[in-house]
């Protein structure tokens, strides 16, 4: 899976640790998740057969 890393989360909010009940990374880890982690706040695209998972998908501006 892909999603916010706990670099990112720890960036933005300091005391993310201390103030959510988990880190997304940490816990999906934990819990047996193939956690693919892609550069700091860039879009990471993981495809598993049918399932997309996408991390930091900004909106590209024109």
């Amino acid at each position: 899976m892909a999603a916010f890393t706990n670099e990112e989360e720890l960036f933005l909010v300091k005391d993310a640790r201390t103030r959510f009940g988990f880190l997304l990374e940490e816990r999906a880890t934990a819990e047996g998740a193939r956690f693919v982690a892609g550069s700091k706040y860039l879009d990471n695209t993981i495809v598993d057969g049918r399932l997309v998972m996408g991390q930091n998908a900004w909106p590209l501006s024109n």
